[in-house]
């Protein structure tokens, strides 16, 4: 049987009163695209939070590849292979789209490397950061600066310098938030070339996107898993589309 990349087990995060995070166990396997998809306010980006490592939970456990990370800090996370983007686009304004994964890929190495280390890096870190926008599509926009590109244009770069980490993971919330159609149907392609180098956590409220990409869906209410399955069972639980959208026949 194939060990999941991650594994959570009964994580718990309350605030005060207020449980966001209601026991969840939930795993992602490699190379799949395990999609997170439930209403606003159910929690999806606290639980991506504490998966990276910038929220602790209360209880329960984070496990990668088998080691418990629950309270390891989130650079230690990244160089075990673990990688995220965020609803708001986080590239730097005034740098070329080169340079912010040129950064990206030096940012994955040794945290006191030695000088040989830093040449070697050096060295390397332009030709895997071009590598990286060929693969989202960005080759020819290498030079330009992150606040002359689009939109989209910005959402594939957040994408090249995630991949410039090497994950064995991303965490992506919320990719095809702002993006037309054109661009979404663009990420999608990208989003589905990367999943034959990681594994993808995807939280994102497009369900054309969702049923496009995902080997398995999970349905967060509430803090809680409500169901887990098959694009197409999650498609024909009642359940879900009661709790999630509040009527029977959505989709």
């Amino acid at each position: 049987m194939t060990e999941p990349v991650l594994q959570l087990r009964a994580l718990t995060k309350s605030y005060g009163g207020l449980i966001v995070t209601d026991n969840v166990d939930l795993n992602v396997l490699p190379n799949e695209v395990h999609a997170l998809i439930g209403p606003n306010g159910a929690g999806k980006s606290t639980l991506i939070a504490q998966i990276f490592g910038e929220i602790t939970p209360d209880k329960g456990a984070v496990l990668w590849c088998g080691e418990e990370i629950t309270r390891i800090p989130v650079h230690q996370r990244v160089r075990k292979g673990l990688a995220r983007s965020f609803q708001v686009t986080s590239v730097l304004p005034e740098f070329t789209a080169l340079d912010n994964v040129r950064l990206a890929t030096l940012a994955s190495a040794s945290s006191n490397p030695s000088a040989f280390e830093v040449a070697a890096a050096n060295l390397t870190a332009t030709e895997r950061a071009q590598t990286c926008l060929e693969r989202v599509g960005l080759a020819t926009r290498s030079n330009a600066r992150a606040e002359a590109l689009s939109y989209g244009e910005r959402r594939h770069l957040e994408l090249a310098m995630a991949l410039a980490l090497e994950p064995r993971l991303m965490l992506l919330d919320e990719p095809m938030a702002g993006v037309g159609s054109d661009e979404s149907h663009s990420l999608t392609a990208v989003l589905r070339d990367l999943r034959q180098s990681c594994a993808i956590l995807l939280v994102e409220h497009d369900m054309d996107v969702v049923f496009a990409l995902a080997d398995r869906v999970s349905v967060l209410v509430a803090g809680r898993i409500v169901a887990s399955g098959s694009p197409a069972e999650v498609h024909e639980d009642h359940e879900v589309k009661r709790a999630y959208f509040g009527e029977e026949d959505v989709w």
